[in-house]
């Protein structure tokens, strides 16, 4: 869990795949506990919390059980946190980006099943001086969802108004791979 501390906004972010239960535990705790040592901060200087909880607490993909449920329990947590922060003048901001392209990601993505893959292409892969960037314009906008890239953005409006569409999407990616797999 690292955090960053830039003026008067707080980043939050996690690690990303292979998680088993222990270590998706301590990715929510991690974000329950920075947001803890810096409400103080915040609330007397009118800040900014972000946590970057990535696109997977949003949407689900295959081979990222124990991930998704903390970035799940970090979207929950946010929303809770902006309601309780708010009368406190302290914006809270939730980042979702699809996955951002590092030496840690490529490898991941050379070790991680097809079907994963083929569904992260879905949502796209960011740069990552672009995902930044784009945060960080989400920031001085003020905005609540900091969600960057095009791709991204189709996948959730999809999910959000036809869910089934995009299991059924899933279910076919992830079939088709077992299947050949299988053989």
């Amino acid at each position: 869990m690292l955090s960053y501390f830039r003026g008067q906004t707080v980043f939050v972010t996690g690690a990303t795949s292979g998680l088993g239960l222990e270590m998706s535990k301590q990715l929510v705790v991690g974000g329950e506990n920075v947001a803890e040592v810096s409400f103080d901060y915040l609330k007397r200087n009118k800040g900014q919390f972000m946590l970057l909880a990535a696109v997977s607490g949003l949407i689900p993909n295959h081979s990222y059980s124990a991930y998704a449920a903390s970035k799940f329990a970090s979207v929950g947590l946010v929303e809770v946190l902006r309601y309780e922060w708010k009368p406190f003048c302290v914006d809270v901001k939730l980042a979702c980006p699809p996955t951002v392209m590092t030496p840690m990601v490529e490898q991941e993505l050379k070790e991680s099943p097809k079907e994963s893959q083929v569904l992260k292409a879905f949502s796209g892969y960011l740069d990552i001086e672009f995902a930044c960037r784009y945060m960080l314009h989400g920031l001085s906008k003020r905005s609540f969802y900091i969600v960057p890239g095009f791709k991204i953005k189709a996948v959730l409006w999809l999910q959000r108004l036809f869910p089934s569409i995009n299991r059924f999407i899933a279910d076919r990616v992830i079939g088709f791979y077992h299947k050949r797999s299988s053989r």
